[in-house]
């Protein structure tokens, strides 16, 4: 139970609603996709991901 006035605390916080790019495939990826085939793109993409999980691997 509260038992005074001081047990309140009032925190405010300023924030901004700011625009996040958004991701989108072309037209000819979505194709792709659908089809079974990965784009360029995610194939460069994964094998970034692999290269650095890598080298993180090796330098630990």
């Amino acid at each position: 139970m509260i038992d005074s006035y001081t047990e309140f605390r009032i925190v405010s916080a300023d924030a901004a609603i700011v625009p996040v790019p958004r991701q989108r495939n072309t037209r000819e990826e979505n194709r792709q996709i659908k089809a079974g085939d990965s784009p360029e793109r995610h194939v460069v993409i994964k094998q970034m991901v692999y290269n650095m999980r890598r080298l993180v691997w090796l330098a630990g």
